[in-house]
């Protein structure tokens, strides 16, 4: 019996023990450490790595290095890995010829040109902008010379929110010949009149451009920039004239001097996207991106002659995007 009682004191004794609080204070001490390293990983300080937006928020210098600047951005310097395939791997932007009819230049979303043979189909080069990830070295418009010497490509040629290029290329061993800077949004559309003069069509309010050639270097001779919106498409005829479309509603006629001297009102839609003279001069054909309907006009008046039936292609969906005559 006195056995007895004394082991349920004990075991009296040992129960209270377990339920004090230097017991309970034990048993939480684990739980506290986690909760402090909780804490501390919460409120450690990390310095982050500059990224290029907050590069491009801190500074508004892009020339030459100067240690004295502490955030620059320069184009990245790391090769980067890409798609080197006999075929462009994104959407084809633009095809031209040259005027012989040996070479074929295409150019895509995939940053690069491709020189076909016109005989046998077979790519005979592939070119390349200066690129970088996202949407710089996208190319949304190209031209080869008449002599097939040279191309012309552009587009998102440049970094975002800055300035974009042109670049001229030697069409037989793909160095790249001039850097045409100074283009504050992008290039829509680029057209060959002679092996030394070409039209640049720009993005945002810049109009167009033309370019001559002096000595071996290219030079700015004529930007007219009175646009409301962008313009997307310029086309030469035989003697030098330019016709320029824009997505202000308007179409515009240069003579061969590039003075404006007509200047109307598009009638089968608002946002002139595609335009084509005819082989001799007297048509022009304006397509459009808000429209599916193809004007034909008088070249000399711009008068409308007639809508052409387009009858599998009458719908926005279906439209035809880029115009031309046969020969």
């Amino acid at each position: 019996m006195l056995k007895h009682r004394l082991f349920i004191l004990l075991l009296m004794v040992l129960t209270a023990s377990m339920l004090s609080p230097s017991c309970a204070q034990k048993t939480t001490r684990k739980p506290a450490a986690v909760e402090k390293a909780r804490t501390y990983s919460k409120t450690k300080k990390v310095t982050p790595q500059p990224t290029r937006s907050s590069i491009l928020k801190k500074t508004k210098h892009f020339g030459p290095y100067d240690k004295h600047k502490e955030y620059k951005w320069f184009p990245t310097s790391n090769p980067m890995i890409r798609l080197n395939t006999d075929i462009h791997y994104s959407r084809a932007q633009r095809i031209d010829a040259d005027a012989n009819e040996r070479y074929v230049l295409t150019c895509s979303d995939d940053k690069t040109l491709k020189l076909w043979d016109i005989d046998n189909g077979n790519l005979l080069k592939t070119m390349r902008v200066p690129t970088d990830r996202g949407n710089e070295g996208k190319i949304y418009a190209c031209a080869i010379s008449p002599d097939g010497r040279k191309a012309i490509a552009a587009g998102w040629t440049g970094q975002s929110g800055k300035d974009k290029n042109i670049y001229v290329y030697n069409v037989i061993t793909g160095e790249i010949l001039q850097r045409l800077g100074g283009h504050s949004n992008v290039v829509n559309d680029l057209e060959f009149y002679s092996d030394g003069t070409f039209a640049v069509s720009l993005g945002g309010v810049q109009g167009i451009k033309v370019y001559k050639l002096n000595g071996n270097k290219y030079y700015l001779a004529m930007w007219d920039d009175d646009f409301e919106a962008k313009s997307q498409a310029v086309t030469f005829d035989q003697n030098g004239r330019l016709a320029a479309g824009s997505y202000d509603g308007y179409l515009r006629l240069y003579n061969s001097d590039f003075d404006l001297i007509k200047k109307i009102k598009t009638q089968g839609g608002t946002r002139t996207f595609s335009l084509a003279f005819s082989s001799d001069g007297s048509k022009l054909a304006v397509g459009y991106a808000d429209s599916a309907t193809v004007d034909i006009l008088d070249a000399r008046s711009l008068r409308l002659l007639y809508n052409p039936d387009n009858t599998d292609a009458n719908t926005l969906s279906e439209r035809i995007n880029k115009l031309t005559f046969s020969m």
